[in-house]
């Protein structure tokens, strides 16, 4: 973790939703809207997921896979409660390298789609070898 997040890390947490909120407002301008309507693009390579549907759960399952993984996942930056939805969060994440794969999928060849399809088993396949000690939660 680098010096100014952890320095960021101490301002006030309704400081920082209102700052992910404002980057989000620029991601919509600058990127447009993701396929997913509880997940954003935001500048500085990074996402954020906020809704109904996104909680701890989510977040200790980002963090405990991040720190065990090698590859292309993504590292948990900050984890705000969010008051719009009593008992859920707002998550900000890395932003994995290359392009997104959304509309691309149908432009591959056979042969890509396969060996796409290969590293991700491969992916899952390493997340699920991950034993679970259950000792890891961000709520304390």
């Amino acid at each position: 973790m680098g010096f100014l997040l952890t320095i960021w890390l101490f301002v006030p947490q309704n400081i920082r939703l209102y700052a992910y909120k404002l980057l989000v407002r620029m991601g919509l301008r600058l990127y447009g809207p993701t396929t997913s309507p509880s997940c954003f693009r935001l500048p500085f390579d990074l996402y954020a997921k906020a809704g109904r549907a996104v909680d701890v759960h989510e977040a200790n399952a980002l963090r405990f896979i991040s720190q065990r993984v090698r590859g292309p996942v993504p590292s948990l930056v900050d984890v705000v409660p969010n008051p719009q939805y009593p008992g859920r969060v707002f998550m900000v994440m890395t932003r994995l390298p290359g392009d997104p794969l959304e509309g691309r999928l149908w432009d591959m060849s056979p042969k890509q789609r396969s060996l796409l399809a290969s590293e991700l088993k491969q992916l899952f396949d390493t997340m699920r070898s991950i034993p679970s000690d259950g000792s890891e939660d961000l709520r304390s």
